[in-house]
């Protein structure tokens, strides 16, 4: 099945994106002394990671369940409750960031809904989901990128 081929690959791809996202979501990396701007709340600071951090950590789940899926060992309930728990995490995160964040969480947000989407067409097209899932991937890792590296909103 040719079609099967490309989709796994593609999904390989996509996989491998998730997992890359890890560097995304452990904190710590160099410090961008550009512009002096005050520290936000340490509090603040916390949860905005801590959010970020679970965006990547369930968009990882998610690559995970997708690929199996396409490998045939998991159902298309599992990958809509993988996504829906990704979909949350997305909410949450966007409650604590700057609003100049947010766009890139609704990016990611859109494109966990056309993967919903693609689940709840019959019979389900694993070629659909796996190109779905590859947008996930993309924005998710854009958003992690841009979650980490901001300051949180101001929580006053």
């Amino acid at each position: 099945m040719a079609t099967g081929g490309r989709s796994r690959r593609g999904l390989a791809l996509a996989v491998g994106a998730v997992l890359v996202l890890g560097g995304c979501g452990s904190g710590g990396g160099g410090s961008n002394n550009n512009t002096p701007t005050p520290a936000p709340s340490p509090t603040a600071t916390k949860n905005a990671n801590s959010a970020c951090a679970n965006v990547v950590t369930k968009g990882r789940a998610l690559g995970t369940t997708v690929a199996k899926f396409v490998a045939g060992n998991a159902t298309a309930a599992e990958v809509k409750t993988s996504a829906d728990q990704l979909s949350t995490a997305v909410d949450q995160a966007k409650a604590e960031v700057k609003p100049a964040v947010s766009k890139d969480l609704d990016q990611a947000q859109s494109a966990v809904q056309r993967l919903q989407k693609a689940l709840t067409t019959r019979p389900v097209s694993t070629s659909e989901v796996a190109s779905a899932a590859t947008q996930v991937v993309t924005s998710v890792g854009s958003a992690a990128t841009v979650c980490q590296t901001s300051s949180p909103t101001a929580t006053s």
